[in-house]
């Protein structure tokens, strides 16, 4: 009867052991109010609503590193998105090689988005009117597309008297 209580007991320690080495205490990436902002962004697409966002991004890189924490996928990369819609391209170009550097899977997208903010970065361009880029990947060395030329009225009225 004593040997099956001790196998007993050793049987509820093992088992809660297994448990509380299983169990993690903190998340494996620092999110901070991401999810929030974000769907502020897409809810109320404003001024406001991006800087917010903006600022979640540079507390979650900051918390990030403070905690020793790597930075979660994909945050770097957006931080590099909004500088380039702000047309402050360097800093774009140092966010999608912070990215590449930390998520090697990430490296083709990334340099595709390097030569395209360094095409604009070297071309002082930005985008056009209705949201136009410069080419991404084979043609990224392309300038800026630029505004359709007005057509000229004088040679069409010119050719009809002839």
């Amino acid at each position: 009867m004593k040997k099956r209580s001790v196998w007993t007991v050793a049987g509820i320690l093992a088992a809660l052991l297994l448990t509380q080495g299983c169990a993690t205490k903190e998340n494996l990436y620092f999110w901070g109010d991401y999810s929030e902002t974000l769907y502020q962004c897409k809810k109320k697409p404003c001024e406001t609503s991006f800087a917010e966002h903006k600022e979640s991004l540079e507390k979650i890189i900051e918390q990030s590193n403070r905690k020793r924490r790597r930075v979660p996928p994909g945050i770097y990369a957006e931080m590099g998105y909004l500088f380039f819609n702000e047309n402050r391209f360097t800093d774009a170009v140092r966010f999608f090689t912070l990215e590449k550097e930390t998520y090697p899977e990430s490296e083709p997208f990334m340099n595709r988005l390097i030569l395209s903010a360094q095409s604009f970065k070297g071309e002082g361009v930005a985008s056009r009117a209705d949201g136009a880029v410069a080419p991404i990947g084979k043609d990224a060395s392309r300038k800026a597309p630029q505004e359709p030329a007005e057509e000229n009225t004088d040679e069409s009225s010119s050719s009809s008297q002839e």
